[in-house]
């Protein structure tokens, strides 16, 4: 009866809320949670009110005919008689729509640019068209790798030539450079020259820098956790599979720079910009303070 198809309907709409449960963001899972719990609330309320509604006024008990009824129902009455007259062209027809579903889903891919879901005169689009175009792209990312409690300017050599490698990285389409900022902590301590027996190391340099930056040093590099980080930024409105793609170039030319560490500690890319599968690799270090 009617009762048993609204309880279904219900229950498999919620169901498909539900489902958003398994998303390690946050804001989905919050919505999935709420749109659920809304979903699952029809069934109470159809039981307080229902009731209650079928008992006010005289209104007719039979249903009114509903204009256009019998168009449908000619229209449901000849494709009725179509399926039963013609089964072997049903199989086809039914064929090649699997067949096109099947092709169709073998080339789906992830998007992960959501200006794709505003028109092109919405003010949000048109904004983050101004800033791709004259700030160097809303895409802004991180590459978090170890570092040791004590820096020395051998750690510091390979930061710096860490930061010249994803300077280097270019877009095999325009051949412009892939990320448009990387800045790493030996950008600050560069900013600071070695001056005989007045700045005489690192440890000096860390301090002046500290001394003009305050929250440089503490924005890049934690030495309590061990870890230190390159602030990245990149173009948000490209093809998934482009982001991807610099995604795992960064994390491979880390990797090469720094071979020797642990697959728990490896250095991984981090940030909104990052999407889910990278996420879940990178979990455990995306939380990490750095202020």
């Amino acid at each position: 009866d009617w009762s048993s198809d609204v309880c279904s309907s219900d229950l498999t709409t919620a169901g498909g809320f539900a489902a958003q449960l398994s998303s390690h963001i946050q804001p989905v899972a919050s919505f999935g949670l709420m749109m659920t719990l809304g979903t699952l609330l029809v069934l109470p309320a159809m039981g307080l009110i229902v009731p209650g509604g079928g008992l006010l006024g005289p209104g007719p008990v039979d249903p009114r005919p509903v204009p256009g009824g019998g168009v449908v129902a000619r229209a449901l009455a000849w494709l009725a008689r179509w399926v039963d007259q013609r089964p072997g062209q049903v199989w086809g027809l039914l064929g090649v729509l699997l067949l096109a579903t099947v092709v169709g889903c073998s080339r789906l891919t992830v998007e992960t640019d959501f200006s794709r879901n505003f028109r092109p005169d919405n003010p949000i689009l048109q904004s983050m068209d101004f800033v791709e175009a004259n700030l160097g792209g809303a895409g802004a990312w991180e590459l978090n790798f170890p570092a040791p409690a004590n820096l020395d300017d051998a750690f510091l050599e390979r930061v710096r030539d860490l930061a010249r490698q994803l300077r280097e990285l270019r877009d095999p389409v325009t051949d412009a450079p892939a990320l448009t900022k990387v800045l790493a902590y030996s950008d600050g301590i560069d900013l600071v020259p070695r001056v005989p027996f007045v700045i005489p190391n690192l440890a000096a340099q860390s301090r002046l820098l500290t001394q003009f930056q305050p929250e440089f040093t503490n924005s890049l590099y934690n030495p309590g956790s061990g870890r230190m980080r390159l602030l990245l930024r990149s173009s948000e409105r490209q093809r998934s599979e482009r982001k991807l793609e610099l995604i795992d170039q960064v994390e491979t030319v880390a990797r090469q720079v720094f071979p020797d560490t642990a697959e728990a500690q490896r250095p991984v890319a981090t940030g909104l910009h990052v999407d889910r599968k990278s996420t879940r690799l990178n979990s455990s270090h995306a939380n990490i303070s750095y202020a």
